[in-house]
């Protein structure tokens, strides 16, 4: 929203003059801690995408698997080369819903998962029109040994006649995060807690603390975007001892992209002692430890007429 907007600009003023403060210390404190945790490390590698019409057809689900092709694409090009993936938020939906702001439009775009429950291994399942998502990144994972985490819109139904809190047209749209492990096994959910495009997001009751475990060592937390601009759950994870986290992001214009990099990211990552696996869109994804952005290494990407580049990065810890 345009106060949002306001308030980010604002903030970006206010921290102007940290910002090579930051910089000058963050490189210090991470440089040391390289030095000091060089034989520990895992690879984390950060998709770049926008959703994109490859012109094979204008059906809706079609351009919809395209891009989830491409997302394949992109894991398979890094197998070997990383341990864990990170996907932007909004990169498997057509930027035409956001800009029709139209909750309608994004149905066409959402998933249904019944019953989640952790442990759950898609790719033994058959594929079907309900579940095809979940299968293909399930399999794809299993297939490339990635711990894979992206962004997709869940679709929950609701029954207004015991639910108060439900929408009108009886399901709840959220802004979701899931990640496989490594065998394609979903071992995590989480539903976005500050939307954005409210008209068409809903928010859940509850603020859902998620966290998930790694074969190799590291216990990564969750949350979504704008969700970094609040305490909850941010703070909560932290307060437990989380010290990674998966962060799927959408910031377009240059302003916003560079506030959520500088205030937000940089800063959390500091100040938490954190880091963060951040995803946004084609340009403007990073690893972030302790306030730095660590050393990436490009590796190209072709599906169709379209190119990527997936940034993969050693993170010590």
């Amino acid at each position: 929203s345009n106060a949002e907007y306001m308030g980010m600009i604002r903030l970006y003023k206010m921290f102007r003059s940290l910002l090579a403060f930051l910089a000058s210390a963050s490189a210090v404190f991470a440089f040391a801690d390289q030095l000091d945790s060089a034989d520990r490390s895992y690879r984390a590698a950060i998709g770049q995408h926008r959703f994109v019409d490859f012109g094979v057809s204008t059906n809706t689900l079609e351009q919809w698997q395209e891009n989830v092709l491409m997302y394949i694409e992109m894991m398979r090009a890094v197998s070997g080369k990383a341990d864990i993936i990170v996907f932007p938020e909004f990169g498997l939906t057509a930027p035409e819903v956001y800009q029709a702001d139209s909750r309608e439009g994004l149905l066409s775009y959402s998933i249904n998962i019944p019953s989640f429950i952790s442990g759950v291994n898609f790719c033994e399942q058959a594929e079907s029109p309900t579940n095809w998502l979940l299968h293909r990144f399930s399999c794809a994972a299993r297939e490339f040994s990635l711990v894979t985490a992206v962004n997709t819109n869940e679709v929950v139904p609701c029954d207004r006649s015991s639910d108060s809190l439900c929408p009108a047209d009886s399901m709840c749209i959220y802004n979701t995060e899931l990640v496989f492990d490594e065998r394609g096994v979903l071992i995590a959910k989480y539903h976005k807690k500050h939307v954005w495009f409210g008209n068409m997001y809903d928010s859940p009751i509850f603020t859902e603390l998620v966290t998930f475990n790694t074969s190799f060592g590291v216990e990564f937390g969750v949350f979504i975007c704008n969700d970094i601009r609040f305490p909850h759950p941010k703070d909560d994870l932290v307060q437990r001892g989380i010290k990674h986290f998966v962060f799927s992001v959408s910031m377009d214009t240059p302003v916003l992209k560079y506030i959520m990099k500088t205030i937000f990211i940089r800063s959390f990552s500091l100040v938490a002692d954190a880091t963060v696996l951040s995803s946004n869109g084609l340009k403007d994804g990073a690893v972030y430890k302790k306030g730095l952005e660590l050393h990436s290494q490009l590796v190209d990407v072709r599906y169709r007429t379209e190119s990527r580049q997936v940034l993969v990065a050693q993170v010590p810890y």
